[in-house]
């Protein structure tokens, strides 16, 4: 409303002093050009602030992704915008950025999000056994939504893992990290008294054949 208020202003105000369009339209076209050479960024960031001002892909107060920069957005101008990052600091990005790369917005039209926790046991473990813990773990926690409901699946036969996959939902974005830890810590406890191995890559080293004159030997005993 601002920059409208101002060149409303400025065509009565020429209007009223006598400078007309075909006075001053040589001037115009000047700056015209020197606004596609000189000064098209800033023209651009200029435009981008205008498309969101009115599409309104973001909002104060929203959470969002541009590029590899996260944060809560606390001032939107014409220009850029400032994204107030997890770590405090505040960060100018210039608004064609938000038109022009990946946008997510995490707090756009709905505050609930689903997060996944991947969990890769060990070949020989009671996968059902491991199923009922992590089901029982991630329904209690305080911080998941009973709607949608969570849920645990057995994924898939990896290499060298047997692979669940929890997936549930929290309200609120300042939930998500917090929860992801708390039931990471608590899924290790869980396994480690119910004796179920949190598996890691392993692989087989079979050798065929050895250089002339190497002989490989039995490893001793240990002494008691």
């Amino acid at each position: 409303m601002r920059y409208v208020i101002v060149v409303t202003g400025l065509v009565v105000g020429l209007g009223k002093v006598g400078i007309t369009w075909d006075k001053v339209q040589w001037l115009a076209a000047a700056i015209t050009l020197g606004i596609g050479f000189g000064l098209q960024e800033i023209f651009a960031n200029f435009v981008a602030g205008l498309i969101l001002l009115f599409e309104r892909p973001i909002r104060l107060g929203d959470v969002v992704t541009v590029g590899d920069v996260s944060g809560k957005v606390t001032e939107i101008k014409i220009r850029a915008t400032t994204i107030q990052q997890f770590n405090n600091r505040e960060l100018v990005v210039p608004n064609k950025d938000f038109i022009t790369s990946q946008l997510i917005n995490w707090t756009l039209r709905d505050t609930v999000l689903r997060f996944e926790i991947a969990v890769g046991i060990a070949y020989g473990s009671d996968t059902r056994k491991a199923k009922e813990i992590l089901s029982r773990l991630v329904n209690e926690h305080p911080n998941v939504l009973d709607d949608p409901a969570p849920g645990v699946i057995f994924n898939a036969f990896g290499a060298s893992t047997l692979d669940f996959l929890i997936r549930a939902h929290v309200g609120r974005v300042e939930n998500l990290v917090d929860t992801q830890s708390e039931l990471h810590f608590q899924i290790d406890d869980a396994f480690r008294e119910a004796g179920i191995e949190i598996s890691f890559p392993q692989q087989d080293l079979h050798i065929r054949s050895l250089p002339e004159g190497v002989v490989l030997q039995p490893k001793p005993p240990a002494e008691g």
